[in-house]
């Protein structure tokens, strides 16, 4: 039976517990290495064995490399998927090859959820203090992880 939607799995989006994932979780994911963007900005060998492990967390996933869009597209034809479904992120390539995408298929972003809300002022100069502050604010599930944050002072 072919898969109706596709998860896109971009760089800003790589947890297989993603809002994505929720929604879809039987459906297939596929990440693709950015060609042009890891030789222009000159990976390591060591960031991408790093990459490649933290998607090997993701069930279903296809990954591949070349041109993002057009291995999305093609991998929701091979999969027969009627939709691409990806997070939200912040870099502006991801809008760029969404349009592209969108050419092909219909494109749903789901935005993720706040890992915290905004503060009214943000001390940025100090990284201790601004975890020391956000603590609080934080899931139940995270906050242990910001106490060994803070333990660092």
């Amino acid at each position: 039976m072919p898969a109706q939607e596709l998860i896109w799995v971009h760089d800003d989006a790589i947890d297989p517990r993603s809002l994505a994932h929720r929604l879809y979780p039987y459906a297939p994911s596929v990440y693709v290495f950015d060609a042009p963007y890891v030789e222009q900005h000159r990976w390591t060998l060591r960031r991408i064995a790093f990459l490649y492990e933290c998607l090997l967390d993701i069930p279903n996933l296809l990954i591949r490399r070349g041109a993002v869009a057009a291995e999305v597209v093609q991998a929701a034809q091979r999969l027969g998927a009627t939709k691409v479904v990806a997070l939200r992120g912040t870099d502006p390539r991801w809008e760029r090859y969404a349009a592209e995408i969108a050419r092909h298929l219909p494109l749903e972003w789901v935005t993720p959820e706040s890992f915290l809300q905004p503060l009214a002022t943000t001390d940025l100069l100090s990284p201790a203090r601004y975890w020391a502050a956000r603590q609080h604010a934080a899931p139940a599930e995270y906050a242990a992880s910001l106490d060994v944050l803070s333990a660092h002072r």
